[in-house]
């Protein structure tokens, strides 16, 4: 964070502030590494130069002062009904994850002299308005919150009815840092304003990242190549998974006794590969205002819709209701969250590995990583009183889970525990590196769920009808719809 950024919190916090003389080692045992520094560090960014700082295991520090004391509660709205333990816990049990949320909270909570009030609602899909009616409640009795930490669609609501906060303006947030994704600012501004994020401070956002799964004791019997091998050489696309899949098409297998070449539990697992391929929903144009992206219909989209059809039509691959059989060894490929690895495949007598959803041709700059819904956005409460202490509690939450949840739960739980292998891991931080931020996804429910139902509902389709024309159909509803949603947001202040 500039200096300039640094004196002006300081002075919107003076009356907050208590000065506490600190030597150059923090309270939470990190320490300050003497300038000039050159490490590429666990985050695999890189090399950071000229007086940058790291803790004593190669990690990045913060920019957030030593002596930054706020002497405050900080409120916060939670979804209660979270899938992962995220926002708090009891104690301290000896789970990695669960000790490193401790860990962190408890870090943040001294190093900014603050208390967390956790005040859980549910808020999940089917809990979204129920949530936002908190909010505003809470907001028109004179009692709001500082923060909300919701489901993604219902933080989404949330900034919709003009609830949150612009990030961008809360200098201590600094979203270059390798504890927030960079797609973030590339992808999540809706009129150059950022009203949510998320990033290492969420354990939901790194469950819920997409990544593909294979079979290696299959790869070892069919004799195919080696995914981990293809992703270094980029050869790592739709049609070497293909012609992977084909491999297993002279199994004479059938009916209850099929071997799989592909196996997933439902047809919301095929959404990643439409965003693999490059492919957007919603993109700004030069005034930063959403339009409906022209590669959503493009000859590439065409293509990439037939070719994921044609796919899931063959008869060892199922995208329905199988979601045991690549535990049971009994699948050659799967996709899903890489929170499947721990949840159903810890204990699974299969040996796997781990690579990212493929990318539609070997051109692309990067292979691309959604996300599934159940992750946390953050957003700042417009009604909060102390924005620019809010702000400091996310950045030194997203920054000390960096540190100590992210360790955890990616090298511990997900690269350790549950995978076969030291290789899973450099293809988790590939999949990690490259997180997509779709405003069109983030906001499917304000747009009738045609963000994703168009392609989903195609790669399913029997009748015949092209792709194109499908689009298309929804093309005036959607725009309509999109046109409300960027309306509304023009007016947020922010």
């Amino acid at each position: 964070m500039k200096k300039e950024g640094i004196l002006a919190l300081l002075l919107a916090l003076l009356i907050m502030i208590t000065v506490v003389s600190c030597g150059n080692a923090s309270e939470s045992g990190n320490v300050t590494t003497p300038s000039p520094v050159a490490s590429e560090g666990p985050d695999n960014t890189e090399a950071v130069t000229e007086a940058s700082t790291v803790d004593d295991k190669g990690y990045r520090l913060d920019d957030i002062p030593a002596d930054l004391k706020l002497n405050t509660e900080i409120k916060m709205l939670y979804w209660s009904d979270v899938e992962n333990p995220e926002f708090f816990v009891e104690d301290t049990n000896g789970e990695a994850v669960n000790d490193a949320i401790y860990s962190r909270n408890a870090k943040v909570e001294e190093r900014l002299d603050i208390t967390f009030n956790y005040v859980g609602k549910p808020g999940n899909f089917n809990a979204n308005a129920a949530f936002n009616r908190e909010a505003k409640t809470a907001k028109n009795n004179g009692d709001g919150f500082d923060i909300y930490a919701a489901y993604s669609m219902t933080t989404a609501s949330l900034a919709n009815a003009g609830l949150c906060r612009d990030l961008l303006k809360r200098e201590v947030i600094d979203f270059e840092k390798p504890w927030w994704p960079d797609q973030l600012i590339s992808e999540a501004l809706i009129f150059d304003k950022l009203f949510f994020a998320s990033g290492d401070l969420s354990t939901n956002m790194l469950y819920m990242m997409y990544v593909s799964f294979f079979n290696k004791d299959f790869i070892e019997r069919y004799k195919l190549e080696n995914p981990y091998e293809l992703v270094n050489k980029n050869e790592w696309t739709f049609d070497k998974l293909f012609e992977m899949s084909s491999a297993l098409d002279s199994t004479g297998s059938s009916g209850a006794d099929m071997v799989w070449a592909f196996a997933t539990s439902n047809d919301i697992h095929m959404d990643p590969y439409f965003f693999a391929a490059g492919l957007r929903v919603v993109e700004k144009d030069q005034d930063g205002v959403p339009q409906i992206s022209e590669k959503m219909s493009s000859d590439r989209a065409i293509a990439v819709a037939d070719a994921i059809q044609q796919y899931v039509a063959r008869e060892n691959v199922t995208i329905a209701d199988k979601n045991d059989e690549f535990a049971k060894n009994n699948a050659l490929f799967s996709v899903n969250r890489a929170r499947y690895a721990s949840k159903n495949l810890a204990n699974a007598d299969v040996s796997f590995g781990i690579v990212p959803v493929p990318k539609y041709t070997a051109d692309q700059d990067t292979f691309v990583t959604i996300l599934g819904f159940p992750y946390t956005l953050y957003a700042i409460a417009d009604s909060s009183e102390q924005p620019d202490a809010a702000s400091a509690a996310l950045e030194c939450l997203c920054s000390e889970g960096y540190r100590t949840i992210t360790p955890a739960l990616f090298e511990i739980t997900m690269k350790v525990r549950y995978t076969t292998d030291g290789l899973a891991s450099q293809m988790m931080d590939k999949v990690r590196e490259n997180i997509s931020f779709d405003i069109g996804r983030i906001f499917t429910s304000s747009l009738e769920n045609l963000p994703y139902s168009i392609f989903r509902g195609y790669i399913k389709a029997t009748d015949g009808v092209g792709y194109k024309t499908t689009f298309d159909s929804k093309y005036s509803t959607f725009s309509r719809l999109l046109k409300k949603l960027a309306s509304s947001f023009e007016k947020i202040e922010g």
